[in-house]
């Protein structure tokens, strides 16, 4: 009879782990895009050659039209085909205010979904929805 319970356990446990979805190693990877108006160097190597590099999916996008001074198509385009929402972190570096009220819908959105938004090095005074200075 025990023998009966085991085989019955062990061949629950072989269906459990069938039927169980397998987490592929791509959706463990954190995706990080860095957003401004030129690429940086040092970011991309730091994605390439840390400990952790195969668990970063590192993406620039350019920040700006360098003939309007909007945002640029590649930007207007991630937004648009929700490349953003799929970001862990999304460094915006160099940012005016213009194109921070232009992206600040799309930038609110991903990050009221999760995203975490990083400013650095901000051109004057940041104007977007979730913006609390240092004091500095």
């Amino acid at each position: 009879m025990q023998q009966k319970y085991r085989l019955i356990l062990a061949l629950s446990v072989l269906v459990l782990t069938a039927l169980t979805t397998v987490v592929s190693a791509e959706e463990n990877k954190i995706n990080m895009i860095y957003i401004a108006y030129s690429p940086s160097a040092a970011l991309e190597l730091a994605s390439q050659i840390n400990p952790y590099s195969g668990d970063i999916e590192y993406t620039y996008i350019p920040a700006y039209n360098t003939t309007t001074w909007g945002a640029s198509d590649e930007l207007l385009s991630a937004a648009q085909s929700g490349m953003l929402g799929e970001q862990d972190v999304i460094f915006c570096d160099m940012f005016s205010s213009g194109l921070h009220v232009q992206m600040n819908d799309a930038f609110k959105l991903v990050h009221d979904n999760g995203t975490s938004l990083l400013d650095i090095r901000s051109d004057g005074t940041p104007s977007y929805f979730d913006y609390a200075s240092n004091g500095s």
